[in-house]
């Protein structure tokens, strides 16, 4: 599958089977792991969101496909602006940062100082705050 054909099925609401089908071809290597990175940038935002939730499934379900484009994924994450895309993007990073992959994959000083440093800003951004009713 080319990126035109997963973008246009990204287009359509995806329930969540139709997603882990997009994410089980990728696992299996019908659709390359760099498309649908490339895909979470997509100036639709639903576009973005539905590539970084497949994203999101495929790290958790086949951490080794992911692991190919981890320099890519890298490259990219403090460059993401869609609120939605960031959400994703953040607990992929968490789950590298479990599995000590941020260390193992040779992850430079800079390039860790600047996905975490977009880390802190998305989680300050008021507009990201989740409002909390007080407890009676």
């Amino acid at each position: 599958m080319d990126v035109a054909q997963i973008e246009q099925k990204l287009h359509e609401r995806l329930n969540f089977d139709e997603m882990v089908t997009l994410a089980m071809l990728t696992a299996n290597g019908s659709i390359a792991c760099k498309h649908i990175i490339d895909l979470c940038t997509h100036q639709n935002q639903q576009i973005a969101f539905r590539a970084s939730w497949t994203l999101e499934y495929i790290a958790v379900i086949k951490l080794e496909v992911f692991i190919g484009c981890f320099k890519y994924f890298l490259q990219l994450y403090p460059k993401i602006i869609n609120y939605s895309v960031q959400r994703s993007f953040t607990k992929i990073m968490m789950l590298l940062t479990k599995e000590r992959l941020i260390i193992s994959e040779g992850l430079k000083a800079a390039e860790f100082e600047e996905c975490l440093g977009a880390t802190f800003d998305w989680l300050l951004n008021p507009k990201l705050q989740l409002s909390y009713k007080a407890m009676p």
